[in-house]
């Protein structure tokens, strides 16, 4: 389970630890948790498991966020990234329009915020 949240922790390892004291007794739950930078960050980067989320996950909560994400996952696939068997090819150019797809979320939300 990946758990996107700006209220945990900066430090990854600490979000980790507090993540773990929330799993039930006897409920073996693997959670990861990002700050949202954090995750977009890695989305960019070809993370595996950041690809496999957008490829297999399921929202819980944050649709609208996760399929602002899932869009920027979509460019990246007509871009060439793809799963094959257990392995994913990512050519540098679509980890490029990720970036650039970003950038150009950011400079929209800017002018849209001065206008």
């Amino acid at each position: 389970m990946v758990v996107v949240n700006d209220a945990l922790p900066e430090d990854w390892f600490q979000a980790l630890r507090e993540l773990g004291r929330l799993e039930p007794e006897g409920v073996p739950i693997e959670a990861f948790g990002y700050r949202q930078a954090h995750w977009e960050e890695r989305l960019e980067r070809g993370a595996i498991n950041a690809l496999d989320a957008f490829e297999f996950g399921i929202p819980l909560r944050g649709r609208d966020y996760f399929q602002k994400l899932r869009r920027r996952f979509e460019l990246m696939k007509q871009k060439g990234v793809a799963r094959e068997d257990v392995c994913w090819y990512i050519p540098p150019e679509a980890l490029e329009a990720a970036r650039l797809d970003r950038e150009g979320e950011q400079s929209r939300a800017q002018h849209s915020q001065a206008g």
